[in-house]
């Protein structure tokens, strides 16, 4: 574990502990990655798994920052053991007008929203990354690769096009 991605965890986990959104694995791995897409580097890996983008590295450093006592769990969700203050860093800075942007393509902060999200966001990221026409169709192709026929076509749309309205893609 870096001091970069401690940091960048620590920091997130406290900010979503004063904003009182939740902070389990699920969103911690869709909104960091969420992070990384906007333009800001976690220091950490994502990788395409059953519920959209996943990262070994948050995975284990997490683990490593409860086993230290940098992190605690109350429940499924993470906490900073002494809530700090909000400290206007501009990385902190970053990360509250990320969340604001998240929430607002999100809507709500359900399962099925973070894993769609992330998911189409992943999509639209690997379909850049090989060359090939970047379009909603392609995007939407994508997703039905990897998600199948689990959430219906309308609620996908949306979901992109809430996308395109905070100007994330």
């Amino acid at each position: 574990m870096n001091t970069y991605s401690s940091d960048i965890i620590a920091q997130t986990v406290n900010i979503l502990q004063q904003r009182d959104v939740r902070r389990d694995k699920v969103m911690l791995h869709k909104f960091l990655f969420f992070i990384e897409f906007m333009g800001t580097p976690s220091g950490m890996r994502f990788e395409p798994y059953t519920y959209g983008p996943f990262s070994f590295d948050l995975a284990n450093n997490l683990d490593l920052m409860c086993l230290l006592g940098l992190l605690d769990k109350d429940g499924s969700n993470y906490k900073v053991p002494e809530p700090q203050p909000h400290i206007e860093t501009g990385l902190a800075r970053k990360i509250d007008q990320y969340l604001d942007r998240f929430i607002d393509c999100l809507g709500s902060l359900t399962f099925g929203a973070l894993e769609c999200v992330g998911t189409l966001l992943y999509c639209h990221l690997a379909l850049k990354k090989s060359g090939a026409q970047l379009n909603d169709d392609a995007i939407l192709d994508e997703f039905k690769k990897w998600k199948g026929a689990k959430y219906p076509d309308e609620t996908v749309e949306n979901y992109l096009v809430r996308l395109h309205n905070a100007e994330v893609i």
